[in-house]
């Protein structure tokens, strides 16, 4: 009888959990849980910051491939300022303005005059570009024909420079300002750094059709 019982509380205790063993599977279940959970936030939030990356990058691409195209189509406007024949293209430190056809329509459309600069916003920098056409600007009409579009937004810092034959100095090299000059620059490079672990992204480095030829 006795042996009887013993085998049948034996058995008991082999079917099922005592109560130290399920709290001890609930602990180790809720831990894995949390685990999971934590798991898939991580991941979201690497994803969040792979797409915002990706949305930054694409941002930079879009704007260089229209600057390289406007740049490259930079024409002359020849300008007479006591009796010195200068081109009309403007460059400085932190913006030019430059005479181009429309990115749309080419030379068959009105020219444009362009204006590339750094536009302070929050704490950081916006590349902006304003252009309008070139018949209102000269006329010296209202201007309400400007627009203004953010190329690129929340920058640290941006930098132009350009490259040529320094028509007063004779000098070949790169110049941080590119004024009163009687031919457009070669080459035109923008820098832009980003906030992220001060990466610099590779500079914009646009060749103008027209950069070697100097008015008569």
């Amino acid at each position: 009888m006795n042996v009887a019982r013993r085998r049948q509380v034996s058995f008991c205790r082999q079917a099922g959990l005592t109560l130290v063993e399920l709290l001890i599977s609930l602990v180790i279940i809720s831990i894995v849980v949390t685990l999971c959970a934590n798991g898939f936030i991580f991941g979201n939030r690497v994803w969040a910051k792979v797409d915002e990356y990706q949305a930054n990058l694409d941002e930079v691409s879009s704007a260089q491939r229209f600057l390289r195209k406007v740049l490259s189509e930079a024409i002359f406007y020849p300008i007479d300022e006591d009796e010195i024949k200068n081109n009309y293209f403007n460059g400085e430190p932190e913006k030019m303005i430059f005479l181009a056809p429309s990115p749309q329509y080419g030379l068959d459309d009105y020219l444009y005059i362009y204006e590339i600069f750094m536009q302070k916003e929050n704490g950081a920098y916006n590349l902006s570009l304003r252009y309008l056409p070139a018949n209102t600007y000269f006329s010296g009409k209202a201007r309400t024909a400007e627009r203004d579009v953010k190329l690129i937004k929340g920058v640290k810092n941006i930098k132009f420079e350009y490259y040529g034959l320094n028509q007063r100095t004779g000098e070949l090299n790169w110049f941080k300002s590119w004024l009163n000059q009687s031919a457009l620059p070669s080459r035109v490079s923008i820098s832009v750094e980003s906030f992220e672990d001060e990466q610099v992204w590779p500079p914009l480095i646009a060749e103008t059709k027209y950069g070697s030829y100097i008015l008569p």
